[in-house]
Order: structure tokens, then C-alpha cells, then sequence
């Protein structure tokens, strides 16, 4: 094949669509595959009847309403012949007549496809009203032409385009017979993929990674969890308190820098230094806490990550009020006394990714 023409000093996302079919999209710096070309084919022209008010007889071939048309009853409105570039593709055939009369009665509007009754439309007028009727269809009909006819019946006189014996709207109210197949147009790129779910704990890793941190009110962790208990980690031989295993390496690791994470005796010289040391490093604490976003809020207090901070106030408290006095009197000061207040909590487990 010929090497591709691109056109010269394309815009961004600029479109072109190479003799392979291909479409290709200019990122500014390459062209891209974009999409691939679809034949697209809307199959006939619509057919429209622009006389004037056709009369419609009452006919006697006209089945009650419960019965389907034959393809003898009523009057011939519209007879194509299609045939769909792929016989795969879905066909459309959308039909609709204006039609009205001067008494009262029932229209019927058919289409047969092949011979072969397809769909049908029922509505009751009243007297000297005008309204339409709309048949639709879609569906495949296969390989090679089919021929598409459509017919309309009714119980009085009743007129196409007009109503009592005279056309309207000057011939522009033009029933129609449109024949489409529904055909792909240009396909797109692909999307951009989505992330995977994330399995839980019990569903095994997932997408968790070292350090992530659930809630839950399982006591015990699933493998390659460790609950939050306020103890250590460390290498086999450490004495870890919560886990003492190879597999806390990453966590440890990861521990390592956090001001709040202690070893006993104090931090060597590096993680590395320290697991090889057998040491074991504490987990930061959650136990009976609420915890907080690290860094700097605004207007607030640095935290940094992993730290624990406060104590618990478990009885009253003694505060002293000191208060200014009146013009040219002393000031004051009172013992207030002031108890701990309860806040609304709930209480679960942390689990803790290795």
C-alpha cells in the first residue's frame, strides 16, 4: 500500500481520514489512530404524496378492527423497493399520512413488506377532525431487494392531506414513507479504561496497597492484614508485639520516617540498618482515637502523619476565671468548676495492609 499523504501544518485534533479506511487524529506532535470509516447508508429518499384531498371511499374489504389488513384492502399509498448495502444492517421504515373527514369513524393505516402484513395503526376520528397515523419498523430482513407497501382504509369517506373534500395547508402537509438502513457511521477510539475494582480483604490483595487502612468489625485480620492494636512490627525474631515476620518489611519501611513510629533504644542509621538489627518499630496508633487529615489546615496546627497527640479527660476539670471590674473597682478572679463533656463516637476495628 501507498505510504499515507498527511495534510502539512495541521491544528490540533484536526481529522484525516487516510485511503485505508483508517481516521487518524493530530495530537500536536503525531497523528494518532482516531477511528475506522463504516459505510453509511440511509437507503431511498423519503416518498411524499403532495396531491390534493385524495378521497377514500368506504370499503367494504376493510376487516373489523381487530383483524389485520389484507393486502387487497383499502387504497394503495406508497410501493418502494430496497435493498440494504449490508444485509446484516437493520432496516427503518417509518410511515405518516395527514388525513381527516367530515364524520365520524375509524382509519386504518398497513405496511407490508414482501406481501407479508408487517404493522398497523388504528385511530377513531370525530366528526370534521384531521389528525395523523404513524406506523413503525425496524428490523433485518436479509440478503436482496424487498419490496415495501403501504395501504390505508377506513370505515367513511376520508381525505389524505385535508379534511371534508379539501386539501390544507396549501399541499405542504405531506404524508410520508421513509426507508432507512441503520448503517455505522465513523467509529470512535476506544475509551479510556477505567480502573479495576477493589476486592476486599477477604477477596484477597486487590488493589490494596501497604499502608492502606479499612474499618471493620472483624476482630481478626484476613491474611496479609494486621490489626491496628497500638503494638510492633518487626523481622522474625524481633518481638513484634502485632506481627514479627518478613512480610512487615514494607510497613516497616514505610514507618520508618514517621517521628510518631518509635523503636526502643532510638533509630539507627537507616531502616535497612535497623531490620537487619531485628528491631521492632511501632504502628501508629488508633486505638481510641479520632484521627485527622497530616499537613497544615489552614489557620491550624501542623500535624504530621502518624503522629499521636492529646490526652483523655476522664473527671472534672478546675478552671480559673479572672474578669476586669467596674470603673475604678479591683478586678476579680472565680474557681469555675467544669466537667468533661461526652462526645458522640463509634467504636471499630483498623485493619492495616502489610
Amino acid at each position: 500500500m501507498a505510504a499515507l499523504d498527511f495534510p502539512n501544518a495541521p491544528a490540533v485534533n484536526d481529522l484525516f481520514t487516510g485511503p485505508n479506511g483508517v481516521i487518524y487524529q493530530w495530537t500536536g506532535t503525531l497523528w494518532t489512530v482516531y477511528g475506522t470509516v463504516q459505510p453509511l447508508t440511509y437507503g431511498a429518499a423519503p416518498t411524499y404524496d403532495y396531491t390534493n384531498a385524495m378521497t377514500l371511499d368506504n370499503t367494504a374489504n376493510v376487516p373489523a378492527s381487530d383483524v389485520p389488513m389484507l393486502i387487497t384492502a383499502g387504497q394503495p399509498l406508497f410501493t418502494r423497493v430496497f435493498t440494504a448495502n449490508n444485509p446484516a444492517n437493520r432496516i427503518e421504515v417509518d410511515l405518516r399520512i395527514f388525513m381527516g373527514g367530515g364524520s365520524a369513524g375509524t382509519c386504518r393505516l398497513a405496511l407490508f413488506i414482501d406481501g407479508v402484513s408487517i404493522s398497523e395503526a388504528v385511530k377513531v376520528f370525530n366528526t370534521s377532525w384531521n389528525d395523523r397515523i404513524d406506523v413503525y419498523w425496524q428490523g433485518v430482513l436479509g440478503p436482496g431487494a424487498h419490496t415495501f407497501h403501504a395501504r390505508w382504509g377506513a370505515n367513511i369517506a376520508f381525505y389524505l392531506n385535508g379534511a371534508q373534500g379539501a386539501r390544507q395547508a396549501g399541499g405542504l402537509m405531506n404524508s410520508t414513507m421513509v426507508i432507512r438502513e441503520v448503517a455505522q457511521g465513523i467509529i470512535g477510539p476506544q475509551g479510556v479504561q477505567g480502573p479495576p475494582g477493589v476486592a476486599g480483604p477477604a477477596g484477597g490483595s486487590g488493589n490494596w496497597q501497604t499502608g492502606d487502612v479499612i474499618e471493620t468489625y472483624r476482630s481478626a485480620a484476613d491474611p496479609g492484614w494486621v490489626v491496628m492494636d497500638d503494638g510492633t512490627i518487626g523481622n522474625t525474631g524481633s518481638g513484634g508485639t502485632t506481627r514479627a515476620n518478613p512480610d512487615t518489611q514494607p510497613l516497616f519501611n514505610m514507618f520508618w520516617p514517621f517521628a510518631g513510629c518509635t523503636i526502643a533504644g532510638g533509630k539507627g542509621a537507616s531502616a535497612a540498618a535497623d531490620w537487619a538489627a531485628l528491631k521492632a518499630i511501632s504502628i501508629p496508633k488508633r486505638r481510641s482515637r479520632f484521627t485527622g487529615g497530616a499537613g497544615a489546615g489552614s489557620g491550624l496546627t501542623a500535624r504530621n502523619v502518624g503522629d499521636a497527640l492529646g490526652s483523655e479527660i476522664t473527671g472534672p476539670v478546675n478552671v480559673g476565671i479572672s474578669f476586669m471590674g467596674p470603673p475604678g473597682g479591683p478586678a476579680g478572679y472565680v474557681a469555675d468548676h467544669q466537667h468533661a463533656q461526652n462526645i458522640p463516637s463509634a467504636w471499630v476495628y483498623f485493619h492495616l495492609k502489610l
